[in-house]
């Protein structure tokens, strides 16, 4: 195997393929070794996602088991957010649904607050995003909690019927930018 080593490389200037290096068909570019993206490309995706019934009736911020994980590969990378919640619902007309964002179990963002006030709800649903910068390469967890407004109302997700749990889906994607 032969090896050349270049600082740079410059596509010719003129012609069709005026300042492209081109790789020939059937072949491949193997950069398996190391590769720096240009800031603000995706670098990787992960998706978490959950059906399961979930609720509470406490005002105290719980998790809603609804995650992801992802392992940054650079401290200079964002992690861009995206979800949708599925098959909220709330039991009492007078409590309604407070949704925040941790990062590995600290409190980083609101999502929402007082989702459903005034009102029973059955099949809503809520989408959000984030872009956060965990200045880390260590596996970072990003994960729903909530809350009810008040004591004695129930709130839940995953639910488009009031007897009909876990009809719904409901996902958080998380996408390393490179900084």
């Amino acid at each position: 195997m032969s090896t050349i080593k270049v600082e740079n490389l410059t596509g010719l200037s003129s012609g069709a393929n005026a300042n492209k290096i081109i790789v020939p068909s059937g072949q491949t570019l193997d950069a398996s070794n190391g590769f720096t993206a240009p800031a603000g490309h995706v670098l990787q995706v992960v998706e978490g996602t959950r059906t399961i019934w979930t609720a509470t009736s406490t005002t105290t911020f719980v998790s809603t088991g609804q995650g992801v994980t992802i392992t940054p590969s650079s401290t200079s990378s964002k992690i861009l957010l995206l979800g949708n919640l599925n098959g909220t619902y709330t039991s009492l007309a007078a409590s309604f649904m407070h949704i925040k964002l941790y990062r590995d179990a600290s409190d980083i963002a609101w999502i929402t607050s007082n989702y459903g006030q005034g009102l029973t709800q059955v099949g809503e649903s809520l989408a959000w995003s984030y872009l956060d910068s965990p200045s880390t390469t260590s596996a970072t967890t990003y994960e729903l909690y909530f809350s009810a407004s008040t004591g004695g109302g129930t709130i839940g997700l995953q639910n488009y019927a009031v007897s009909g749990n876990n009809t719904s889906r409901s996902n958080i994607t998380a996408m390393e930018i490179a900084g």
